[in-house]
Order: C-alpha cells, then structure tokens, then sequence
C-alpha cells in the first residue's frame, strides 16, 4: 500500500511557526475594532455649457432652440417673463415667443442651473433673450452737456421720434435733407441716448444738417427695425464712431433697393453679422456700401441672398482686409460690375479662385484690386466665370508685390476690350505669359498696360499665327485675326529690359516711349 508522505522535521517546525504567528495575531486583536474607513470620494464638480449664450427671436413671432450641456441630469431654468414661452426638451431649452406688437423691445434673462451630488455643488449659465419691437433705434453717445443731434430720417414720414430723454416728437410730410432739413433735438446732460423711431419712415439716411460733430455721435445701431424701408443709400456714411449693427432678424431691408454709400467711412465699424443682407433680394447696388470702412474681415456667405443685384463697385474698397472668403459671390447672378471692388485693400494678401464663381453676366472689373500692395499672386481662374467680361483697365495697377501672372488669367473673357493701366507699376513682376492674351482678340486699349514694370526682361506677348509671333504692337497687321488697338501709347514705358524693348522703340515707339511723371 502506498505510504503516506512525512515532513521533514524543519519543514515541521516552519509550519507550527506559522500557525503560532496566525494564533497570535487573532489573540492581540480586539473583537470591537471597526473595519477602517475608506477615504471619502468627492463628487465631481457640475458643469454647465450653453451652444448659445444671446438669442434673437423674431418681432413677428418664433422659436429658437439652446443646447444645454452638463455633467448631471438634474438640471433646470427659471423665465420670470409673461411674453417667453421656455420648455426643456431632452438636453435643449426651446424658446418661443408671439408677436411683439408693443412699442417697446422684449428682453429677458434665463438661468440655466445643474445640481450634482454633494452639498454646495452647482453650476449656473445665463441666456440673455431679445424680441426687437418696429422701432428703429440707434445709440448716441453725448460726451458733454448741452449738445444738439440730428435724426437720420429722410422721405414721406409718418412717424414719431423718441429722442431718448423722455421727450418724443412726432413727424408728418416730407423731408429730403436738402430742401426740407431733418428735425434736430437739443439735449441738456451728456450721457449715452436710444433713439427710437417707430411709425412709418422709408429711409435712414444722412442729410445737409449733419456735420463731422453730429455724425460722430453716432456709436451704434441697436436694431433696424419693420418702418417701411426703401432705401438705405447714406444711410450711416461718415460715422466714425460707429462699432456695431445688428442682424436683419425681422425682415427690415425686405423692400429695399439700394445700399449704395451705407457705411461709407465707418472707420471703426470692425465687423459686421452674416445675416446682415439676408433679406435683401431685391438690392440692386451695393456701390461704395463699406468704403473706407474698418472691415477687418468679411462673414462667409454674405450676399447669398443678393439675386438681384447688379453693382458691386467699390463696396470694400479701401478696408483694411487680409483675405477675402472663397465663392463671396456665388449667387449673385445678377452682377454686372464689381469696378474698384478691392481697390486700395492695403493688406490683401490673396484671392480665392472662386470668388467670381456663379457671376456670368459680369463685365466689369475696372481697379478691382488696383492699390493691393500686399497681394503676391493671382489664381488662374479667376476669372473663368465671367465670358462677358469686357473692361479690366487698371486691375492691378500698383500691385506692387505681384510676382507672377498666370498665363490662362483672361483664357475664357473673349469680349475684353480694355486692359489700359492693368499691371502699371507692378515693380515685382519679371516676365509676361506669351499667351497672356491669346483668347483676347477684340481688345481696343493697350494704354500703359506694363508702364513702369521695371523689371520685366521677357519677350512682350504675342499670339503664334500660322507658325509666326504676332505681338501685341504687330496685331494691326492681322485685321482677320484682331480688332486693331485704337489706344496703346505707354504700353510698356521704362520696361527697358523687355527682349524687344529695342525692336519696338525703333518700330513701335508709341508703344514703348518713356512716361514722364
């Protein structure tokens, strides 16, 4: 039979060690001591994030919705307002309001609040919510007493004016700010002042009373308003000191046609809402609108709704802009003249590809981008959308960084007729496109085209006709092939490095004879 294993004595002796060791340990402890404690776990601390902070419901009735971020589910809102309608669905407050048809804006203040565990563990967000009333208000900002303001309303009016200090003024008949002077208001104390205008008034505009004193008074306009507006044209030019405007949340520009000069010389107006022009698809110029203004940059999407409108000359020249959005003008079907559009944007750097995209009927593009001393370059395409293009005299005169052309620039604008003073002055260009000018065939103007392009050393364009070069200064030979130039003296004045610089002086002076200032 198999045996049964015995342990050795010093084995032995560790096991009964071990058991002596285990029997002591229970023998020194007390029965009544408690397990230890674990160390407390704080809770965490409760969050809160709004998507939104400020909501804009429309005069005419709406909803808006808010995303309500948190770390627990206990949370909740108080509204103390009769006219706002707050509902929690999921993690969203919905706000909804009926038509203010009071004179007065509706504002409230909605807390937002999340209880996590644990004592004193809150955390609370705050919704600030505007329904506008008609009334079109616009803030001054007085900075001594007894100061004199004029109101910007122009045309048949029927409205009263609230000047802001408690005294109103009613307003019947017409009023052109030439013949018929707008109605000006003497205030006692200095101090920031809401003007309201409510009733009917087509449009705001600055007239003959206005001086550089009264128009830099101006700091703001706090909503637009439902007063019949027809037009907008001066409506805020030569406000200096104005630094917002609002949405056009209500439909006030629905009817308007004209926004030409509007913001003209807004020196500190920095910025501007997307939805500036959402109503306005019945514009038809924007000419000059932020001429001269502070625009640093421009909302994406900001004429998407301009359908009808035709010019958009000079709406951002002279704005201190470093780029531009890509396909700005995209559903601008209906624009025909974009002249000077850039001109003087000291710190444009480039153009997007697109941003004539969807504008077929345009034809002009005079100065567009004359006076961008930052600008390096040009897309290829540019152009592209536009074959009825026909006017691009001074385009990127005194482009003064502008190291290249693309050779397809003017590939599919076979209707150019005018290419005076294009690239005058682009000091940093050092060769032409031969083919630069292939597909433009009707041109009439060459005039100081590349006057002052000091550093050119290439051969000046030329389309190859049957195996032979036929420069610009040639084309007059080919009248089967070219509407001969009627203009074109100082076409490539002090280009003296130009391959056939000499050939031309002795041939083709005027073309190449040198401009003295």
């Amino acid at each position: 039979p198999r045996s049964t294993p015995i342990k050795s004595s010093a084995a032995s002796d560790v096991y009964k060690r071990q058991l002596l060791g285990i029997a002591a340990l229970f023998a020194c402890s007390d029965d009544n001591t408690e397990p230890p404690v674990p160390a407390p776990v704080e809770p965490d601390k409760a969050t809160i994030e709004l998507d939104v902070t400020n909501v804009q419901l429309p005069r005419s009735g709406g909803s808006a919705e808010v995303t309500v971020t948190a770390n627990y589910d206990d949370w909740d809102f108080k509204n103390t307002e009769s006219w706002l309608s707050v509902q929690k669905s999921g993690n969203k407050l919905i706000f909804s309001a009926n038509e203010n048809t009071t004179s007065e804006r509706n504002t409230a203040t909605v807390a937002v609040t999340v209880l996590g565990e644990g004592e004193e563990n809150t955390a609370s967000a705050t919704i600030n919510v505007v329904q506008n009333d008609a009334s079109l208000i616009i803030e001054i900002k007085l900075d001594r007493d007894g100061l004199t303001m004029v109101a910007p309303v122009l045309g048949m009016l029927e409205c009263t004016i609230d000047w802001g200090d408690g005294k109103t003024e009613p307003l019947t008949g017409n009023i052109d700010g030439v013949f018929s002077f707008q109605p000006t208001h003497f205030y006692e104390k200095s101090g920031t002042y809401q003007i309201r205008i409510y009733g009917f008034m087509p449009r705001i505009g600055i007239g003959s009373p206005f001086t550089d004193v009264e128009l830099a008074y101006i700091t703001s306009v706090i909503q637009w308003g439902n007063t019949g507006l027809t037009s907008m044209q001066n409506a805020l030019k030569g406000c200096v000191n104005l630094t917002s405007i609002p949405s056009d949340t209500d439909g006030s520009f629905t009817n308007v046609t004209t926004f030409s000069n509007a913001f003209y010389g807004c020196t500190s107006l920095r910025e501007i809402p997307a939805d500036l022009f959402v109503n306005c698809d019945k514009v038809e110029t924007f000419s000059f609108c932020f001429d001269d203004a502070g625009l640093e940059s421009i909302p994406a999407g900001l004429f998407d709704n301009c359908i009808a409108t035709e010019t958009f000359a000079s709406v951002f020249s002279g704005c201190p802009l470093i780029s531009i959005p890509d396909e700005l003008f995209v559903k601008c079907v209906s624009a025909k003249t974009f002249s000077s559009v850039f001109f003087g944007c000291q710190f444009l750097q480039s153009i997007p590809e697109n941003l004539f995209k969807g504008c077929e009927k345009a034809e002009a593009f005079t100065y567009a981008f004359r006076q961008c001393p930052s600008l390096t370059e040009i897309p290829e395409g540019l152009f592209s959308p536009c074959p009825l293009a026909k006017d691009f005299a001074g385009l990127f005169t005194m482009c003064y960084s502008l190291a290249s052309i693309p050779e397809g620039l003017f590939a599919n604008n076979p209707k150019a007729e005018n290419f005076n003073y294009s690239f005058t002055e682009c000091t940093s260009l050092t060769e032409i496109p031969a083919g630069l000018f292939d597909s433009n065939r009707a041109v009439k103007s060459f005039q100081a085209t590349f006057r002052n392009c000091i550093r050119l050393s290439s051969e000046t364009p030329y389309t190859t006709i049957e195996g032979k070069k036929v420069h610009l200064y040639e084309r007059s030979k080919y009248p089967g092939q070219f509407i001969a130039p009627s203009t074109y003296e100082y076409c490539f004045s002090n280009c003296t490095e130009l391959m056939d610089y000499e050939y031309m002086q002795q041939n083709y002076p005027d073309w190449s004879k040198p401009y003295l200032r």
